[in-house]
């Protein structure tokens, strides 16, 4: 097999390798990478001098091709064993384990701290970034020979103890049995620390920001290369990718900074709704990966379930209150008699000023759907109305509570698709995205004939 210098997560490698088990004790195994799974065989002798045992777990094993590259696999867990014994002292080994995660190193390093940066690259960056200016000038360097010294960062964003760069990597090839050559600039995210952090902190960073992007974009990104890099050198980062890419028709929310070409009058993002991200508590950022969980679901109650969860927290701050106001649209849109509602009346008015989170959920939903159509204002006709709210939170209930309910497979999406850009709504006010931009990007929602009626509007 030919020398491996890079991981790639879309990729497939079968190799032999020696594998570190105890200090110092190695076994034969075979290694195979793939998206699907990480597999580690391990095979070998038993006899009175091996240490080898069956039925055990490793945060971490060390395994080593013959070019002494490290293949670094982490959370290993033994799935299928099989041993043979000819007599008590002497037997085989036959083990198969799989793996969550791998480091990679070409030059035999394997301390996996002290990193101070972490960078990625797809190929759905450059849809998101689209053409800009600094492209072409790259280009137009290349091309015109004029070997200026370029900054190559699209993108510098300060967030706390980290700077967050989008910028282009340049390498020059030269392929003169298919007589091509010319400059790649491939769009690459960093991650660079201002000191030193674990592999589970720059982990955990990289992460949370995946989390975040697959809300701008809509959709997963199919992520071709990691790499981190420490105090001695650099390591490909490998885990196995679980796509939703059911959603690519356009990207939500394009960076829109520094295009070259804009006919479709895309704005700026503000960079500082990824100041604002991060500066979230982990509870908070927790939704972010909720609705990435929850929108890989099908259409189910579990789905619908998932998103009234995210809503149920987020639609309004602690610090709101139950205004009077709030009480008048609730009344003039539930689906009450006049008598009834004026029982009502007399309920809420004891609760005024208090916060609103404390109220119950039909309330709060049909006061925050009134709010998102003030957003949408007259460029948008939802296709839910204030009766499918009130069955929206009976659904809800009845399926919490082991209730009998019916529900169309029709209403169900429709429901769902109603929350799910809720959701969007909500995640994206949380990080300061303005109500006006939304409004402005609605025309890339990917699923927009889905929820908005415009033959009405």
């Amino acid at each position: 097999m030919n020398k491996i210098d890079k991981l790639f997560l879309n990729e497939k490698i079968f190799l032999d390798v020696k594998v570190q088990y105890d200090t110092n004790y190695w076994v034969a195994g075979k290694l195979n990478i793939s998206q699907e799974k990480i597999i580690l065989i391990m095979y070998g002798e038993l006899n009175t001098k091996s240490s080898y045992q069956s039925n055990r777990t490793f945060k971490k094993l060390i395994c080593t091709n013959y070019s002494n590259s490290n293949f670094i696999l982490l959370d290993v867990k033994l799935f299928e064993s099989q041993n043979s014994r000819l007599n008590q002292d002497i037997g085989s080994f036959y083990d198969e384990y799989e793996a969550s995660e791998i480091l990679f190193n070409s030059k035999n390093n394997v301390k996996i701290d002290n990193f101070i940066q972490i960078s990625f690259n797809s190929k759905d960056l450059q849809k998101w970034i689209q053409t800009t200016n600094l492209q072409r000038k790259i280009l137009d360097n290349y091309l015109l020979k004029e070997h200026n010294n370029i900054d190559l960062k699209e993108v510098l964003i300060d967030i706390e103890d980290m700077y967050l760069i989008i910028h282009y990597p340049t390498t020059r090839y030269l392929d003169s049995s298919n007589n091509r050559a010319g400059i790649k600039f491939k769009p690459t995210i960093n991650l660079s620390f201002q000191q030193e952090v674990s592999f589970e902190y720059i982990r955990k960073k990289y992460f949370e920001l995946l989390n975040l992007l697959y809300l701008l974009f809509g959709y997963d990104l199919n992520i071709d290369e990691i790499n981190l890099i420490n105090d001695e050198s650099s390591f490909s980062y490998f885990y196995k990718q679980k796509l939703d890419r059911n959603y690519d028709k356009n990207v939500f929310i394009p960076l829109g900074h520094n295009l070259k070409f804009n006919n479709n009058n895309i704005i700026e993002t503000p960079l500082s709704i990824f100041q604002n991200y991060f500066k979230l508590d982990d509870y908070k950022k927790s939704f972010f990966k909720a609705f990435r969980k929850y929108k890989m679901f099908h259409y189910t109650e579990d789905k619908l379930l998932g998103y009234f969860r995210i809503l149920e927290n987020l639609m309004f701050d602690k610090e709101e209150k139950f205004t009077e106001n709030y009480i008048k649209i609730y009344l003039e849109n539930i689906n009450l008699s006049d008598e009834d509602k004026l029982k009502e009346k007399s309920k809420l008015v004891k609760v005024l000023n208090q916060s609103i989170i404390d109220r119950k959920e039909k309330i709060k939903f049909i006061v925050f759907h009134n709010k998102f159509i003030n957003v949408l204002s007259n460029n948008y006709k939802l296709k839910v109305n204030f009766n499918d709210v009130e069955e929206i939170v009976k659904l809800r209930n009845d399926i919490s509570h082991f209730n009998d309910y019916k529900i169309t497979q029709n209403d169900l999406e429709r429901y769902i698709d109603y929350l799910e850009i809720l959701v969007n709504y909500v995640l994206l006010r949380l990080i300061g995205y303005s109500d006006e931009s939304f409004l402005n990007n609605m025309i890339f929602y990917p699923y927009k004939h889905r929820i908005f009626d415009f033959e009405n509007n």
